[in-house]
């Protein structure tokens, strides 16, 4: 009977959990179309998190301008992929500019 209280607390916990993974991004209707022609570099950072603590890569906007050589910035965009409440996530982030 001790056993029922420890699992209702561990399903809780990681129900619960899923709360924690959050990423800001911007909403669809803030997104911006812009023709960025033959002269725009482009750069990427990634990074993920597994088991909500456990953090490999680097999505820093620094990151991705160094990745595409990139001095001044245009625009920035991120996507997102979270699985199981955020259980494993990664996020891409995407610079462009000259």
């Amino acid at each position: 009977m001790r056993i029922m209280p420890v699992l209702l607390l561990s399903v809780s916990l990681v129900v619960l959990g899923g709360c924690y993974a959050r990423f800001s991004a911007p909403s669809q209707s803030l997104a911006v179309k812009v023709d960025s022609g033959d002269t725009t570099l482009r750069g990427e950072s990634t990074c993920s998190r597994f088991l909500w603590v456990f953090f490999t890569g680097d999505c820093s906007i620094r990151t991705a301008m160094r990745d595409g050589g990139i001095e001044r910035v245009h625009h920035v965009d991120t996507d997102t992929l979270i699985i199981l409440r955020g259980l494993w996530s990664r996020r891409h982030v995407h610079v462009y500019g000259e």
